[in-house]
């Protein structure tokens, strides 16, 4: 089954309470969201919506969402309220019938929502927050202004995009009053929608949004907007993950403009280091300098020569590992099994296809890859505690300490299994090891991938 794009829009501008004021935009900002991302030249997302609803409501929407999805599904979640904090600093979202003072059992928490992520299969989850976080002023106190969406909604598979993380609002005399007038549209979720509806988030004009450019865009226009707003940004994802298509069409030359072919010196391709610089400098794999070393560490093996990197500028970094594969026959070979070792085959078919008919073809499969693959599908390895639990266990069986950062999966499977492999006897210890904490069957799929011929 391929994977699917689903996004769950919840939007509540109408309160029972007197106290939380009426807010103008949620309901208009869904609709128009939702056409964009429903539309499937540019999101191609299955969406649905609740506005206005119970906390009951918004609870049950948010709970079937996340339920029974598969590892690979794209899910986004949109909400659009007041965010409310209470004695004690929790997040809460607001619902129609929320009462500010009884929000344990009138509102929607963050740690609920929270929680039905962490227990989602799916490996990419977009959650856009646009919430006034009004608890911090409570009966004309100051408090703290912060909220920490990124200690209460942050995690491993996911990114977190916020408006804010400052209040924008203030209680006085028991009643929400507002510091900024709120217009027609919300700020943050407007430019959203501008950047996905016109393209202008495809800020390297590669046809298609990332999570991390639609968020330099939206950073952008609201740094420039009348009333400056600091819109934040967690994310600690797999692989690249695409928003949405950059809707750009081009229009056709007008007759009496078109000039007839002049025959000319034939175009000179783009360069494989441009190309290849770009694409790479988006994956996740490349975020950080731990990350870059080791995948410049194991492309190193594949080429059979060192990849040094400093490790002080991303791009810089990037520049060097490409170089290093293109200097080396068969190194773009090399350099697409490294990607697809850390980022997935659907990442190193998409890098191949950047390079156009003229691309290099996939090498052979290699047992890493298989290994890597297989492994990143078991239970034992979806969370960081869990595969660092695995790696212990493993370097207790091979004599060596096998050391994981548990922060993303590809990364810690493909130390995992190197250092299974880099051990006389090691792969077999493995499947032993997957045997113990995901039964025969499990263990005997990885024998097999170890017997397979070569």
């Amino acid at each position: 089954m391929s994977a699917g794009r689903y996004a769950l829009l919840v939007a509540t501008g109408r309160y029972d309470n007197e106290a939380l004021r009426r807010l103008r935009s949620p309901a208009g900002d869904a609709q128009a969201l939702a056409e964009v991302l429903e539309d499937p030249e540019i999101g191609d997302f299955e969406v649905s919506m609740v506005v206005d609803g119970s906390h009951r409501e918004v609870t049950r929407a948010i709970e079937h969402f996340f339920l029974d999805r598969r590892r690979d599904d794209l899910l986004l979640l949109h909400i659009s309220c007041h965010g409310l904090k209470s004695d004690s600093g929790e997040l809460h979202f607001a619902a129609g019938d929320t009462d500010r003072r009884l929000l344990a059992s009138t509102s929607v928490p963050a740690l609920f929502v929270h929680q039905r992520m962490r227990a989602c299969r799916a490996r990419s989850i977009v959650l856009l927050l646009d919430c006034c976080y009004s608890g911090a002023f409570l009966a004309g106190g100051k408090g703290d202004t912060t909220v920490h969406v990124g200690d209460e909604l942050a995690g491993h598979g996911r990114a977190v995009l916020t408006a804010t993380n400052r209040t924008e609002y203030a209680w006085e005399d028991g009643r929400l009053t507002e510091l900024d007038p709120e217009p027609e549209s919300s700020r943050f979720t407007g430019a959203v929608i501008r950047g996905l509806g016109t393209g202008g988030a495809d800020r390297d004009g590669d046809g298609l949004i990332g999570v991390h450019e639609l968020y330099d865009y939206v950073f952008d226009e609201l740094r420039k907007s009348p009333v400056a707003q600091h819109p934040l940004m967690w994310a600690e994802l797999e692989h690249r993950v695409v928003v949405a298509r950059a809707a750009r069409p081009v229009p056709p030359t007008p007759p009496e403009q078109a000039k007839p072919s002049v025959p000319g010196p034939p175009a000179s391709p783009v360069s494989p280091l441009l190309v290849l610089t770009g694409a790479l400098s988006h994956l996740t794999c490349m975020e950080d300098a731990r990350s870059r070393h080791q995948f410049a560490t194991v492309l190193g093996e594949r080429l059979s020569r060192r990849v040094d990197l400093r490790g002080v500028r991303q791009r810089e970094d990037v520049v060097a590992i490409v170089r290093a594969a293109l200097n080396r026959d068969g190194g773009a070979g090399a350099l697409l099994s490294t990607v697809a070792l850390f980022e997935g085959r659907a990442a190193a078919d998409d890098l191949r296809s950047r390079l156009g008919p003229a691309g290099t073809s996939w090498p052979e499969p290699f047992l890493l890859l298989e290994l890597v693959d297989a492994l990143c599908e078991l239970s034992c390895m979806e969370d960081g505690p869990g595969r660092v639990q695995f790696a212990t266990l493993l370097g207790d069986q091979i004599g060596r300490p096998v050391d994981l950062r548990g922060i993303r999966l590809r990364e810690d499977v493909v130390g995992v299994v190197r250092a299974a492999l880099d051990v006389p006897g090691g792969e077999r210890v493995l499947a032993q090891v997957v045997r113990l904490f995901e039964g025969a069957p499990a263990g005997d799929h990885v024998e097999r991938l170890i017997d397979a011929p070569d």
